[in-house]
């Protein structure tokens, strides 16, 4: 098992009937990679972060997710998962899904 940490910063428009359907956040978030037998890694991760509604103001949150992460030519890695974020204050909370390119 390896980790690390790091700032994710994102955007994510949702279809659900959310209040804020459009939010932008940055978070902290601790990661533990679970190797699997061949290249793929599974991860979990989940952090505090700051998330902003469309049209201004800021609330606190959190998010926890899990994913692969595949192995390429050093130093990159291909990253395909899934976060739940969840706004206390504002009562949200969605699902979303992510696919990247780690420079490591």
């Amino acid at each position: 098992m390896a980790g690390g940490a790091r700032l994710k910063v994102s955007g994510s428009e949702s279809s659900a009937g959310i209040a804020h359907p459009h939010w932008f956040s940055a978070a902290i978030d601790a990661q533990a990679l679970f190797p699997i037998i061949g290249n793929p890694s599974f991860f979990l991760e989940g952090g505090p972060g700051i998330y902003w509604p469309k049209g201004g103001g800021s609330h606190f949150g959190f998010n926890l997710g899990a994913g692969f992460q595949l192995a390429l030519n050093a130093p990159y890695r291909l990253e395909l998962g899934a976060d739940f974020h969840r706004i206390p204050s504002q009562n949200n909370q969605f699902l979303t899904l992510q696919f990247g390119v780690l420079f490591r």
